[in-house]
């Protein structure tokens, strides 16, 4: 029970400070009363070839989204193809769970706000800029009026609102988005049903302004990862059975890429989306993405034929493998996981025989 006050401490406040003393306080309390034994440090490793120039491109942890200026990046291939892996296997998964973990899932949608490579929020995208006011209790988006779909239609404050009331429909929604959009002042009430709307969302033009009934210190976060869905396709669809909704076989977004070909369990290329907001400076022109898993068993074989230019794993074997491959760059990057053995820390039935 003490932990579970302490963990919620670090909710409870917007400031830095206060949140880093609340942190500490829940490794004291860890450190004091808990067994387990440290196991290791986990790393990821992200895999570039001297065929790409990142031109300044940023690396970070590729499971999270953040901003690698995909535009800007160059390629000495002359038809403008970069390779890749994590293509769809059955469908293109959407954002409930996993917001970033594929690379499609950032180039085809698009977040209100960018982070970068530690997942600091910074810049808008969606929105022109952001505020955050009454003690962190509300924020501001004013949102950009040259952003259209993929389809042609415009992007408007409406998707906003209906993303986050979508989400909050979808069973097994990651708890971080979770907890952000059922604090908003009457999103528990939409959660049960109660309204056809979450109160705390105004709309005003091109402003949404998102008042808090409860502070989430992780909101802007949250915000620079779960991308906006278009609601003119989406709107009379079940979230609960969302993922199997057609939509996923070939989905439209805001982002700098588009889908152009797809062939599921097999491959997919995406085309750079020429009425995208923001122009780059790079030839990048598609992006041809092998279809795999988060766990690549032809991440080597492919690198090893020159046909993998950017990607990343967790698997000291494949950095170790593709280290050795000419023309490619094994980097390796700090992500937030330590794993541990915990040793009968929980309750669990008697083993009786």
């Amino acid at each position: 029970a003490k932990l579970d006050e302490l963990i919620q401490a670090t909710k409870a406040t917007a400031d830095v400070e206060e949140q880093k003393a609340a942190f500490k306080a829940v490794q004291r309390e860890i450190n004091a009363n808990m067994y387990f034994i440290p196991l290791y440090h986990q790393l990821s490793f992200i895999y570039t070839s001297d065929k790409i120039n990142l031109n300044g491109g940023k690396l970070g942890n590729d499971q999270f989204s953040f901003e690698k200026n995909l535009l800007n990046w160059t390629t000495t291939r002359p038809d403008g193809m970069i390779y890749t892996n994590g293509g769809p296997l059955e469908f293109y998964q959407m954002h409930a769970v996993n917001p970033g973990l594929f690379l499609y899932q950032e180039v085809l949608f698009d977040r209100l706000i960018n982070a970068d490579e530690n997942l600091t929020p910074t810049t808008g995208l969606l929105a022109k800029d952001y505020a955050v006011g009454a003690n962190g209790m509300q924020l501001v988006f004013n949102l950009r009026d040259d952003v259209k779909w993929h389809d042609g239609a415009k992007f408007t404050a409406e998707d906003v609102r209906f993303t986050i009331e979508y989400l909050l429909r979808i069973p097994g929604l990651n708890a971080v988005a979770l907890n952000t959009f059922k604090s908003i002042k009457g999103g528990q009430d939409f959660i049960d049903k109660k309204t056809e709307h979450i109160s705390g969302i105004v709309i005003e033009g091109n402003k949404v302004t998102i008042t808090y009934e409860k502070l989430d210190p992780n909101a802007l976060l949250t915000f620079s990862q779960w991308p906006i869905l278009p609601k003119h396709l989406l709107g009379d669809t079940n979230p609960v059975t969302s993922q199997q909704n057609a939509f996923w076989q070939n989905p439209i977004g805001t982002g700098p890429f588009k889908v152009g070909k797809t062939v599921l369990g097999n491959y997919a290329i995406l085309d750079r989306n020429p009425d995208y907001f923001i122009k780059g400076t790079g030839n990048v022109q598609k992006i041809y993405m092998h279809a795999s898993g988060e766990n690549d068993g032809n991440l080597l074989k492919n690198a090893e034929a020159g046909l993998m230019d950017y990607t990343w794993s967790k698997s000291v074997a494949d950095a170790t493998g593709v280290a050795k491959v000419k023309g490619m760059t094994v980097t390796p990057v700090n992500i937030r996981y330590t794993r541990v053995f915990y040793v009968n820390q929980f309750a669990h039935e008697a083993n009786i025989k």
